[in-house]
């Protein structure tokens, strides 16, 4: 029995700091949850933003006069390459050789 006393007291040791890092993670988890972030920060921003322009401005919906910006020619290469990004591409495997040594003779 006492041949394994010094076993079952390290047993002992690992248990309690287990369990202290378990308690550990747990309070960080929990203290993690409470904390806001940068999604909610910017929460309403777009609204409050475009609410202040009209507000600023209202007469702005009387300009019929088209958004300038690009071109229609490069505005349609631009949205072609977006969409063309969101295409599954197939990697092509370079094409592989086996070499069976056979041996030869002199």
């Amino acid at each position: 029995m006492a041949k394994y006393a010094h076993l079952m007291y390290e047993l002992k040791q690992i248990a309690k700091v287990g369990k202290i890092c378990l308690t550990i993670c747990l309070v960080a988890g929990f203290v993690a949850g409470c904390c806001s972030n940068r999604l909610e920060a910017d929460y309403g921003a777009a609204f409050t933003y475009n609410t202040t322009v009209q507000l600023a401005r209202p007469e702005a919906d009387l300009d019929t006069s088209p958004a300038t910006g690009l071109s229609p020619v490069a505005g349609d290469k631009v949205m072609g390459a977006y969409n063309k990004s969101f295409e599954r591409q197939v990697q092509q495997r370079a094409p592989y050789a086996t070499f069976i040594n056979m041996g030869v003779s002199q």
